[in-house]
């Protein structure tokens, strides 16, 4: 539980803007209002959190919730920008490890959010160079096992090809093909990616590519995450620290395809690497009307904004 209660805080940091309100529910069921919280305290929250669930020794810590702590700590410690210790908090973890999050298809509640909203209900498609800074997942969807996709098909609609516009051609994601497909939330993929930052930032741009390559050929992985063998060829040397940070972030991008780390990593070129949001996120004249405007986070929920210690106006979409 302390490393999931980290986890959120993780993504609190990760996907909000720098003003999060955190409040605690009391025994008697009354709340302790937080004040909005930075990102800052936000990772030292989790940080503080992953410590203590590291620090329990009983044989209760079995080796499944010590990986799944090491991984979280890593991921708060990277967002930090504090690399060498990221790269030791994974160490050890195996790289077939997955934490994963449990869906079943008895209820609609059970169920997969993401098959629902894309495999059953057409409501979101898979992008493709969105607003010309955006990666090909689409393109690559059919080459690319970790970023697979198909173009709908439901039968006895209308426009079966088409989302729920009934007018765009849908790609649907097939990472959660079904009702119940498990999400991994944290694995060992993530550790060795975490350990090929830290590599590449230490001015070592061939150890990173060893360790970028090392996962793709490992059959053990490939196997686990069901993709043919030989399916993710070599990458080759890229010239330059740019192309090399786009090249590991790309990685990033699809190991870990809709596990909600792609906001954060965004968010992470501009604060870690130095570039302009114009850079890195869409831009330009959206492809259904209007253009792309300038928010680089989510807003905090209404239900939150009601916290009387939150100051209206305080989180601004457009910080990164």
């Amino acid at each position: 539980m302390l490393s999931l209660n980290a986890l959120a805080y993780v993504l609190f940091a990760e996907n909000y803007c720098g003003a999060v309100p955190v409040s605690t529910q009391n025994a008697d069921g009354s709340f302790t209002f937080g004040a909005a919280e930075t990102r800052a305290t936000l990772l030292d929250s989790a940080l503080n959190k992953t410590n203590k669930a590291l620090g329990i020794t009983s044989s209760s810590l079995t080796d499944e919730f010590k990986f799944l702590a090491q991984v979280t700590k890593g991921r708060a410690l990277l967002d930090k920008g504090d690399y060498p210790n990221a790269a030791a908090a994974v160490a050890g973890v195996p790289t077939t490890f997955q934490y994963n999050y449990q869906h079943s298809a008895s209820t609609s509640r059970q169920n997969n959010g993401d098959w629902g909203l894309t495999v059953s209900v057409g409501r979101f498609g898979v992008a493709d160079r969105e607003g010309g800074t955006g990666l090909p997942f689409q393109s690559d969807g059919a080459a690319d096992p970790r970023v697979a996709d198909t173009l709908a098909n439901r039968p006895g609609t209308t426009n079966p090809t088409k989302g729920f516009d009934g007018a765009t051609d849908q790609f649907v994601q097939m990472k959660y093909p079904d009702r119940g497909s498990p999400a991994t939330i944290a694995d060992g993929i993530e550790a060795r990616l975490i350990e090929a930052e830290a590599t590449l930032k230490a001015g070592d741009p061939a150890g990173a590519l060893t360790a970028l390559n090392a996962l793709r050929s490992d059959a053990a992985v490939l196997a686990l995450r069901g993709y043919p063998a030989g399916s993710l060829p070599p990458l080759t040397l890229q010239v330059g620290t740019t192309a090399q940070v786009d090249q590991l972030f790309k990685e990033r991008a699809y190991w870990l395809f809709l596990t909600s780390h792609r906001l954060g990593d965004l968010r992470r070129l501009i604060w870690q690497y130095g570039r302009t949001a114009n850079s890195v996120f869409p831009i330009g004249a959206y492809y259904k009307g209007g253009n792309y405007g300038t928010d680089v986070n989510s807003p905090v929920p209404q239900q939150e904004q009601n916290n009387p210690q939150y100051v209206a106006g305080s989180c601004k979409q457009d910080e990164p």
